[in-house]
């Protein structure tokens, strides 16, 4: 109801417009008139649509007042391309004023008429071009090389028949700055698919002699312009840094970031001075950004232009030259604006002054805020992996283990998980670490922090009985765990400690893995414990060198990037996608993409490891390997029996958990088996082993569980390949 009441209003305004516009007491008046028109153009800014008025808007062009004229241009160059009949009327009456002699209206005249889009008038759009090109009114000039553009992306065929880029280049010397920046844009525009301007020494010496002339924005083109040419020498290259030097102080951030990337490509192969340029540059990104407070949004832009410069010379804020107090935080800093701030914190900091940086990140990691609080401790991180004193590292344990004892559950949790990250460097400072552990709270913390705690737990924690018993407690609780995550740390802890404390961990890591096992409807932590129980079934020497094996550190470095880099990447916001997600990330993020990459690791060297052994002849079979039931019926019909087995178990009956798990783990799938009440057992299994050859089996069981028969068929394996299948079945049911 609500949008039909807001179309009838605009039908309404429209008719009544158009009212006005054919009443002769309106049009009698100049002011009245006017103010008419005035309403057309704010409705049709609004969104309205005016397009019906067109023909009573055209009839107002004949009306003498400028301002008027200039509203209805407006008008015309929106809604001429939707009524193209409708707008042959006033061609005519462009093309004449194209020639008037007020050389504003010349101007206005033309860019209208160059702003009908529409092809089939470009015939009369030739002559007036050509015309306003040789204008003596330099306005008249720079809106004709404007036009050259417009007329190019209607008909490209118009520009080299008449001769406008030629034109266009002998007007980039005109003595009007702005036909020239107009001129050098249009040709820009006009020459990109053909490799854009050819920048000769002449046009670029000429250029540069006249930056003085120009406006701010026309500096800014005519500068972005001169980036295209290549000096012939160095003694060029000098005199053009020269000339830019003062720009570089110039008020306008848009001027001197410009001239900064214009610095850092004529310096780029100029060791000795690129790092002075570096410098330069930095201090002068940096004095913008402490006056342009009153703008996050361009503080934050200059901020990640000085990261981009740190990170491509790392040594730059090492220097006296930039105290690390310009980036301590303010309190109406937003988030983002803090967020590099401590990043380019960290990169300051060295042994002068590690002190005063790690007491101002402690402040912060109390913040209210959520996202500085988590940064802060990233930070003292990062400080941590980075500098290789010892009273450095010392300092940043010391305080991250002062946070723990914070009764913040998410300062806990985001303090453990860096913990986690450090110790993979410096696993000397594990035993403070975990007597830490005993007095937290653990189901108070997040995902992450819990899933660091159990890792350090597991990892560090294997000499230690208080450790067995702690997570002990955890796993009473496992049933209400739900991210998949913290249950396969909790797996991979239980094994690591089983392996130092068996005894005290058998029936702990029994319960673990009957309760993942059962997991159905979580196949990540269902297949993590399938593995683990095939490789502790297999060998548990074997089973402690995979899981327990070295652990990576993945800690990253920061490096130095190239030149060429740093300067397609200068002045163009480009470059911050790349740096939003990681640029104040910890030195390794121990998530769960880490956890599947690590399972994923373990699994292909166990994988390598089979394949070893598979060369001196042991059955291996592949995973990816389905068959639907009607091929599987049909191929126990028609395939020959090959084997059959009648087998008693080693103790008194069979655990059917078990030997589905252990089948499941050998890439022995299930087609169909019976509930594990039933009186007669039944299971209908297949494989393929890595030769091609597909093996189908029945398994049968009586009452008792204490005899499996069991029928192996296959159509074309070898008498070896199914007496390998054959052991490999006995040892997994036996």
């Amino acid at each position: 109801m609500l949008l039909k009441t807001s179309m009838m209003q605009k039908i309404d305004d429209c008719s009544e417009l158009r009212d006005l516009l054919q009443n002769p007491t309106v049009l009698g008046s100049s002011d009245k008139h006017k103010k008419v028109v005035r309403r057309v153009i704010n409705l049709m800014c609004h969104g309205v649509d005016m397009g019906p008025l067109l023909p009573d808007m055209i009839k107002a062009l004949a009306c003498p007042d400028l301002i008027m004229k200039k509203l209805v241009y407006h008008y015309i160059s929106v809604y001429a391309y939707h009524q193209p009949d409708l707008t042959l009327l006033v061609v005519n009456t462009l093309v004449k004023q194209c020639f008037e002699p007020n050389p504003m209206l010349r101007a206005w005249a033309l860019n209208t008429l160059c702003s009908l889009r529409l092809v089939g008038l470009c015939e009369y759009i030739k002559l007036p071009l050509q015309r306003s090109l040789q204008d003596n009114s330099p306005y008249v000039r720079a809106v004709g090389a404007l036009c050259c553009a417009k007329i190019h992306q209607l008909d490209p065929s118009i520009i080299s028949d008449l001769n406008l880029d030629e034109v266009l280049l002998n007007l980039t010397q005109d003595k009007d700055p702005t036909v020239t920046v107009n001129s050098i844009l249009s040709l820009g525009e006009i020459l990109s698919d053909s490799g854009g301007v050819n920048i000769t020494q002449s046009l670029a010496h000429q250029l540069f002699n006249r930056l003085s002339t120009f406006s701010e924005a026309g500096l800014v083109n005519i500068l972005q312009f001169l980036e295209g040419y290549q000096p012939s020498d160095d003694d060029d290259i000098f005199n053009m840094l020269n000339i830019l030097d003062p720009y570089l102080k110039h008020c306008n951030t848009a001027v001197v970031m410009v001239v900064a990337r214009l610095f850092l490509k004529l310096t780029q192969h100029i060791a000795d001075i690129h790092t002075d340029v570096h410098a330069q540059i930095t201090s002068r990104v940096l004095s913008l950004c402490e006056t342009s407070t009153s703008c996050p949004e361009l503080q934050y832009l200059l901020l990640c232009h000085i990261r981009l410069l740190a990170q491509n010379c790392p040594s730059l804020l090492d220097t006296h030259t930039i105290h690390y107090t310009h980036f301590f935080t303010n309190f109406n800093d937003p988030s983002y604006v803090k967020e590099v701030k401590l990043y380019l914190l960290t990169m300051c900091c060295d042994d002068d002054n590690v002190t005063e940086i790690v007491d101002e990140l402690c402040m912060y990691v109390t913040d209210s805020t959520l996202s500085l609080s988590t940064q802060a401790i990233t930070a003292l991180c990062n400080i941590a992996v980075k500098h290789t004193s010892t009273n450095t590292q010392q300092l940043c344990f010391t305080k991250l283990l002062q946070l723990l004892n914070i009764s913040i559950d998410h300062i806990v949790s985001s303090t453990l998980t860096v913990l986690q990250v450090l110790l993979l460097r410096h696993p000397h400072y594990s035993s403070e670490v975990v007597e830490c552990l005993h007095t937290l709270p653990y189901t108070h913390l997040d995902v992450g922090g819990r899933s660091a705690f159990l890792w350090i737990l597991g990892q560090y924690g294997q000499g230690s009985e208080e450790c067995v018993y702690l997570i002990e407690n955890i796993i009473d609780e496992v049933h209400s765990e739900t991210d998949y995550t913290v249950c396969i740390h909790l797996l991979t802890a239980s094994v690591k400690l089983f392996f130092n404390c068996a005894p005290q961990c058998q029936q702990m890591l029994g319960r673990v893995l009957e309760y993942l096992l059962g997991k159905d409807n979580d196949m990540c932590v269902r297949g993590r414990a399938l593995f683990y129980y095939q490789l502790l079934s297999t060998s548990l020497s074997k089973a402690s060198k995979v899981i327990t094996g070295d652990s990576v550190d993945n800690s990253e470095t920061v490096c130095s990037g190239s030149s060429q880099s740093l300067c397609s990447s200068f002045n163009n916001t480009s470059f911050l996608l790349s740096n939003s997600d990681n640029s104040n990330s910890t030195a390794v993020a121990y998530s769960a993409d880490t956890a599947i990459t690590s399972f994923n690791n373990i699994y292909t060297h166990h994988f390598e490891e089979q394949s070893a052994d598979n060369d001196s002849g042991e059955l291996l079979l592949v995973h990816d390997f389905n068959l639907t039931p009607e091929q599987f019926e049909s191929q126990w019909i028609s395939w020959p029996v090959s084997k059959n087995m009648a087998l008693k178990p080693t103790t008194s009956t069979w655990e059917l958990t078990g030997i589905e798990c252990g089948l499941s783990a050998l890439n022995i799938h299930t087609m169909a088996i019976s509930p594990s009440g039933s009186e007669q057992w039944k299971a209908y299994l297949y494989a393929k082993d890595i030769k091609g050859f597909v093996y189908i089996l029945q398994l049968v069981m009586n009452g008792e569980r204490s005899e499996c028969e069991c029928v192996i068929k296959s159509a074309s394996a070898t008498d070896n390949s199914i007496q390998q299948f054959s052991t490999l079945l006995s040892q997994t049911l036996l």
